[in-house]
């Protein structure tokens, strides 16, 4: 058997140091009483202590300590050196700094007067886009109120190789629907022009036919007549193309 001289333990003849500290073993007679008590007493209570304390030699401490010693005065000695290269290449004298945000400034008040103009500019391009899209909405406005044909308009007779025949005029007749009605047909004797009105809201459409032969027309010439209508009254005009009286008659349809 052979014991460790530091900590007292035990071990067989093949090891030959201490597992615990590493310390060279001695061989060691063991009296048979004493072998179990003291094999007890060591693997019960070892001490972990002495485990972490043997376990970095103090010589390589030391020379680590000393290592980061000087590796500390080798970057101090660095440093200065290099502080004092820089003192000496520029004199001694600090930048101009205060050029340089002078410099700054006055570029960031450039930027902020652009941006500015930039602003005032598309601001006024939006101005003028709404007053032009105000002016196309008042001119679709009043093209929507404005009437498809004036009823206002009158053709004169042809004038024919017979002597002209003399008609007292024709009050204009105003045309009410039934209730529940959106048409009405009227019939009567048109000497050279009547005239006839219908109430009506705006935005309506007025429709309108004439049947008088190949005498009575519309003011525009034609025997169909469409128009928009404005609010209040509504004009239709006939006019007799003939040299004498002729019978017509007239539908009107408003929806």
């Amino acid at each position: 058997m052979k014991q460790c001289p530091a900590c007292a333990q035990i071990f067989s003849d093949e090891t030959i140091y201490c597992l615990s500290d590493g310390t060279p073993l001695i061989i060691f007679d063991e009296p048979a009483e004493e072998v179990t008590v003291i094999r007890k007493q060591i693997q019960i209570d070892p001490p972990p202590v002495q485990v972490v304390k043997t376990g970095v030699s103090p010589i390589f401490a030391y020379l680590a300590g000393g290592l980061a010693l000087l590796l500390l005065f080798i970057g101090l000695i660095g440093f200065g050196l290099f502080a004092w290269i820089r003192t000496t290449t520029t004199g001694g004298a600090k930048p101009p700094v205060t050029n340089s945000i002078s410099n700054q400034n006055d570029d960031g008040l450039d930027k902020i007067a652009k941006e500015k103009a930039n602003l005032q500019e598309q601001q006024n391009q939006i101005e003028k886009e709404k007053q032009r899209l105000l002016e196309e909405r008042q001119k679709l406005d009043r093209e929507k109120n404005k009437p498809t044909a004036s009823p206002n308009l009158t053709l004169t007779p042809t004038p024919t190789s017979s002597p002209t025949k003399t008609f007292p005029p024709q009050p204009t007749a105003r045309i009410k629907f039934g209730r529940g009605r959106v048409a009405e047909s009227i019939s009567g004797v048109i000497y050279t022009q009547r005239s006839f009105v219908l109430e009506a809201r705006s935005g309506q459409f007025l429709s309108a036919s004439v049947n008088g032969g190949s005498c009575v027309t519309f003011s525009n010439g034609g025997t169909n007549l469409g128009y928009a209508t404005i609010s209040g009254d509504n004009r239709i005009n006939l006019i007799n193309n003939c040299n004498q009286e002729a019978r017509f008659s007239l539908t009107v349809s408003i929806r």
